[in-house]
């Protein structure tokens, strides 16, 4: 469970750099 939570943030990291960075 533990690791679906990192990858979700992990997920969530991508997504708000990508923004940004666009």
């Amino acid at each position: 469970m533990e690791l679906s939570d990192a990858r979700q943030h992990e997920k969530l990291d991508h997504r708000a750099t990508k923004v940004a960075h666009n």
